[in-house]
């Protein structure tokens, strides 16, 4: 494993990168984030997640940038769970009036 990459990221890498070429590809990102149990994300979601990760601007991501976005998402999902109090997978008015965000 790369020095520096999450290693639960370095695992989903590992099995995303179906052509063993060292970048995931959009479709290669989609279809993992369906395997890991979440609602499906559309190519246009897909897209803008490789674009914001990806510093040679070639529409991929290698491992570095697969395990910052790894953690983005992770921690955005906690965030999201720390905010919604009755675990039902929406935030509601209240649930949203709890967020602190100025």
């Amino acid at each position: 494993m790369p020095p520096g990459v999450d290693p639960a990221a370095f695992s989903w890498y590992q099995t995303m990168d179906a052509d063993c070429g060292g970048y995931i590809s959009i479709k290669e990102l989609k279809q993992a984030l369906v395997n890991s149990n979440w609602p499906a994300f559309n190519d246009e979601t897909c897209l803008m997640m490789i674009n914001m990760f990806d510093k040679t601007k070639s529409g991929r991501i290698d491992i570095f940038a697969f395990s910052t976005l790894w953690c983005f998402i992770q921690q955005w999902k906690n965030l999201f769970q720390q905010y919604d109090g009755d675990r039902s997978g929406s935030t509601n008015l209240s649930e949203l009036q709890q967020m602190d965000i100025t």
